[in-house]
C-alpha cells in the first residue's frame, strides 16, 4: 500500500506528500507482517477488462495468478520491470527472483536489468550474490546512480561499512536525484550527526551538477520554518532542472505546500506542470482538494475529468469520493421553497425508459389496442422519522429511500405496459430548478388532477419508512370520480427491498388490476423479459439511474445534475455482465450511454471498448439480439464520427 492509499484510508481529503527521511523507502517494501489484530485472510484487489474489481487471497495471487502473469510476459522487459517491482512491494520476493533473472538476461537497458535483479537479491538478503551482479554491471556498462546505491546496500549487508559509504556517495555524485540513494545518505548522516547533519547533507547534494531533488527537501525544511519565499526559491530551481517533473517529486511539492496551508502558491506552481497521464491520482488528489478548499470547483472538476478519462479501475473509489466533494461544494442542498404549494412540473414517461427510436428499439414493442385503459403510475411518496408536517420541498442527494420511491412505480408501469393491453404512463414530479421531487406525504388525485387528465386510473405508492420493515401502501384510484377502488399494503426490507418482495408487489398489482378492471395480463414479450428474481432489485435501481440520465438532457437542467455519472454507467455495465443473457438489461445500458453521448460524448466514448467486448463475448440471439448488435455498432460509429468532426447528428 502506497502513502496515498494510507492517507486515503484515514481521510481521503488530506494532502499527500512524501514519507519522512527517517524512514526512507530504499527498496520496494515487503508486505507488513500480520499481528493478532490482522484479518485471517489478506486479499488483493484486481480488475478485469471491464473495470470490475475482484478480491483474491494473497495465496491465490502467489500460486495461481502471479506465475501465469510472469510467464505471459517473460519476453517483455518493460512489463516485467513493473511486475517485479509490484511483486517486491507486495512481499513476493521469492516469486520475483526467477523473473528478475530473466529480465537481467533480456533487458536492453543493462543497468535496469542488473539493478532489478540486485534489488530482488537484497530483499532476500543474498548480499554477496547481489554485490557480484551489480559489480559486474558496473564494470561492463559503467556507473549509474540506482545501481551504485544498491551496490552500497550490498556492501552494507556484508558489513563493509566504509566501502558502502564510499559507494553511496559516488551514487549521489552520479545521480543526486535518485530518491532512494539520497534519502538513505541523508538518514545515515542524521544518525551520525543529528538534525543539522541532515540539513548539511541535503545542501551538499544540492550543489552537485543538475541536482534538483535535494532542493525539494530543502524547500520542505523552509516551509517547516515558515519561510515560504525560500521554499519557493528552491522549488523554482528544482522545476528549472527537472522537465518533466517526476510524479513522486510533484506529489511532494504539492503535498508539502498543501499541508502548510499554502494552497494558492501550490496551485500557481504545480497546476501548469500537471499532466494527468504522467502524474496521476497522487498529484491530482492534492490539486483537486486545494481547488475545492479555495472554492474553485470548476478547476477541480476539470482535473477530475482528466483523471476519469484515463479509465483506471483502481482509482474509481477515490474519484467517486471527489465527485461527491465537488458536488457538495457546487450544489446548495436544502429547502428550495417554504410554501407547501410550491410549483412543480410533471415529467411523463409513456414508453419504457430504455426505448430509443434512434437505436431502433421501438420494433421490440407490440402495438396497443385503442380500447385499453390508460393507467398513470405516480412516482412514490415516502415518510420517515425526519419527515415534517409541511412536506417541505428539499434538494438532497439521492438515497435508498428516494431511489426506491421512483424505481418501484416506474418498474410496475413498464411491466403493465409490456404485459397488458393498458396504456401505462409513469409520472415523475420535477422541480423547475432541475431535480426530482420526493413528497413526504401521500399524493392525492385532487392534487394532481391537471396532470392526470386523460387517464382512466392512477396507481399511487407511499412508502412508510418510519418503521422496519418499510410498509408500501398502494392506492388504485378511478379518476372519473376520485374513488379509491382498491388499496393494499406490502412490506419491504429497510433500505434493501428484496427481489422477492418486488416480484410479489408486481403479482399483487396485477391481481388487483384483473379483479377491479378486468385487465388481462400476459407474459412479458419474448426477448425482453425481466431479469430473474435474484437480480430484480438491482434492475429497478438501474432503471432509476437510467431515468436520471434521461432527465439530464432536459432543458434548464444544470450541468452538474448527474452525481458521479460514471458510477451509473459502470453499474449498468456490470449488471449487464452479471446477467449477459438478459436483453432488457442490455437495452438499459445502451440507451443510457446513447443519451449520454448527446450531453457528454467524451464520457460516452470511454465505454466504446467495453461495449465492443461485451457484444463480442456475450452476443444475444434472435431478433432482439440483432437489434442490440446494430445499436452497439451505431453507438461506436457515432462516437468515432464525433471524435473526428466534433459533432454527431442525432
Amino acid at each position: 500500500m502506497g502513502i496515498l492509499d494510507k492517507l486515503l484510508g484515514r481521510n481521503r481529503a488530506v494532502f499527500n506528500a512524501q514519507p519522512k527521511t527517517e524512514a526512507p523507502a530504499s527498496t520496494p517494501s515487503p508486505a507488513p507482517s500480520k499481528d493478532a489484530s490482522a484479518p485471517a485472510t489478506i486479499t488483493i484487489t484486481i480488475a478485469d477488462a471491464y473495470g470490475r474489481s475482484f478480491q483474491v487471497t494473497r495465496e491465490q495471487w502467489r500460486t495461481e495468478i502471479l506465475p501465469k502473469n510472469f510467464e505471459l510476459n517473460r519476453d517483455k522487459p518493460d512489463v516485467l520491470v513493473g511486475m517485479i517491482t509490484d511483486a517486491l512491494r507486495s512481499g513476493f520476493c521469492e516469486e520475483a527472483l526467477e523473473p528478475a533473472r530473466r529480465l537481467h538476461q533480456i533487458d536492453p537497458d543493462a543497468h535496469r536489468g542488473a539493478t532489478i535483479l540486485g534489488v530482488t537479491l537484497l530483499q532476500l538478503k543474498r548480499f554477496a550474490e547481489a554485490r557480484d551482479i551489480l559489480e559486474a554491471a558496473r564494470k561492463s556498462h559503467g556507473e549509474e546512480g540506482s545501481l551504485l546505491t544498491n551496490l552500497a546496500k550490498a556492501y552494507a549487508g556484508l558489513g563493509e561499512e566504509e566501502r558502502a559509504d564510499e559507494t553511496l556517495w559516488r551514487a549521489i555524485e552520479v545521480d543526486p536525484n535518485q530518491d532512494n540513494g539520497l534519502l538513505w545518505y541523508v538518514a545515515l548522516q542524521g544518525e551520525r550527526g543529528g538534525t543539522h547533519a541532515k540539513s548539511e547533507a541535503f545542501i551538499r547534494a544540492s550543489k552537485l551538477a543538475n541536482a534538483w531533488r535535494p532542493q525539494i527537501w530543502l524547500a520542505r525544511e523552509a516551509l517547516e520554518a515558515d519561510d515560504l519565499d525560500t521554499a519557493l526559491m528552491y522549488y523554482r530551481q528544482a522545476i528549472e532542472r527537472a522537465t518533466p517533473m517526476p510524479p513522486d517529486a510533484l506529489r511532494q511539492i504539492s503535498g508539502d505546500l498543501g499541508l502548510h496551508g499554502q494552497l494558492q502558491a501550490m496551485l500557481t506552481l504545480v497546476s501548469p506542470l500537471f499532466d494527468a497521464k504522467l502524474h496521476g491520482l497522487d498529484v491530482g488528489n492534492n490539486l483537486i482538494k486545494a481547488n475545492i478548499d479555495l472554492g474553485n470547483t470548476k478547476e477541480a472538476r476539470a482535473i477530475l475529468e482528466e483523471l476519469h478519462h484515463l479509465q483506471r479501475a483502481d482509482w474509481e473509489k477515490h474519484l467517486t469520493f471527489w465527485d461527491g466533494e465537488i458536488d457538495k461544494a457546487e450544489k446548495d442542498y436544502g429547502p428550495v421553497a417554504d410554501e407547501p404549494d410550491f410549483a412543480l412540473d410533471m415529467l411523463k414517461l409513456e414508453d419504457p425508459i430504455w426505448l430509443r427510436e434512434a437505436l431502433g428499439f421501438a420494433v421490440l414493442l407490440m402495438s396497443k389496442p385503442a380500447s385499453g385503459p390508460r393507467i398513470a403510475f405516480v412516482s412514490g411518496s415516502c415518510a420517515n422519522a425526519a419527515s415534517n408536517e409541511r412536506q417541505q420541498i428539499t434538494l438532497q442527494k439521492t438515497d435508498a429511500l428516494g431511489r426506491f420511491s421512483r424505481a418501484l412505480p416506474m418498474y410496475l408501469s413498464e411491466q403493465a405496459l409490456l404485459r397488458s393491453s393498458a396504456k401505462a404512463i409513469y409520472l415523475q414530479p420535477w422541480s423547475p430548478k432541475g431535480g426530482f421531487i420526493l413528497a413526504g406525504g401521500p399524493w392525492t388525485a385532487g392534487q394532481l388532477s391537471t396532470v392526470l387528465e386523460g387517464n382512466d386510473y392512477a396507481v399511487f405508492t407511499h412508502v412508510d419508512a418510519a418503521q422496519s420493515p418499510w410498509h408500501v401502501k398502494f392506492d388504485l384510484v378511478r379518476l372519473a370520480d376520485g374513488l379509491v377502488v382498491s388499496a393494499w399494503t406490502c412490506d419491504a426490507d429497510e433500505e434493501n427491498p428484496s427481489a422477492q418482495q418486488i416480484s410479489q408487489m408486481e403479482a399483487t398489482l396485477f391481481e388487483q388490476l384483473a379483479m377491479v378492471l378486468g385487465l388481462i395480463t400476459t407474459d412479458t414479450p419474448s426477448g425482453i423479459e425481466s431479469p430473474g428474481v435474484e437480480w430484480l432489485g438491482h434492475f429497478i435501481v438501474a432503471m432509476e439511474q437510467s431515468l436520471a440520465v434521461s432527465c439530464s438532457l432536459l432543458d434548464g437542467v444544470p450541468e452538474n445534475f448527474l452525481y458521479a455519472e460514471r458510477s451509473i454507467f459502470n453499474n449498468l455495465l456490470h449488471l449487464s455482465l452479471q446477467m449477459p443473457a438478459n436483453a432488457r438489461m442490455r437495452l438499459l445500458l445502451l440507451s443510457a450511454i446513447h443519451r449520454e453521448s448527446l450531453r457528454r460524448p467524451d464520457v460516452a466514448a470511454e465505454y466504446n471498448e467495453r461495449l465492443t467486448r461485451l457484444q463480442r463475448e456475450y452476443p444475444l440471439s434472435g431478433a432482439v439480439g440483432e437489434v442490440i448488435a446494430a445499436a452497439t455498432q451505431l453507438i461506436i460509429e457515432e462516437s468515432v464520427v464525433e471524435a473526428v468532426t466534433g459533432k454527431v447528428d442525432h
